[in-house]
């Protein structure tokens, strides 16, 4: 029985988010719900009718929902454009890198060739 080997040079690519955009994701949700609840408990404790108090409590998770929703998103859309910008900058080092790798081979290949004409 063989054993199968895996290469160790296989870039593994996952499909997670960053650790600070997830703490966004889930500190806006959490303090919406934590809102939602204390609105619903102080129009309840100050005597308010049950359909009062459902309009309030909608009407404040309804704001603060999209308000937290632009900041996620104009949050998400800055990291995501900053992450674009790197590895297009890294693209491009890359490419500078391999076209001097380049030249430096011809330039070799030229000095090799006009020292064997010289040699002969």
């Amino acid at each position: 029985m063989t054993k199968k080997v895996e290469d160790p040079r296989k870039i593994v690519k996952t499909n997670n988010i960053p650790i600070l955009l997830e703490f966004v994701y889930t500190f806006s949700q959490l303090f919406i719900v934590i809102v939602g609840i204390v609105v619903a408990t102080v129009s309840i404790l100050s005597g308010n009718n049950l359909w009062m108090t459902v309009i309030h409590t909608g009407t404040a998770i309804l704001v603060l929902g999209l308000l937290i929703w632009l900041a996620s998103w104009m949050f998400s859309e800055g990291l995501l454009s900053s992450t674009l910008a790197k590895m297009k900058e890294e693209a491009e080092k890359d490419a500078a890198e391999k076209l001097a790798a380049q030249a430096a081979q011809k330039e070799a290949s030229r000095v090799e060739s006009v020292n064997e004409t010289e040699n002969t």
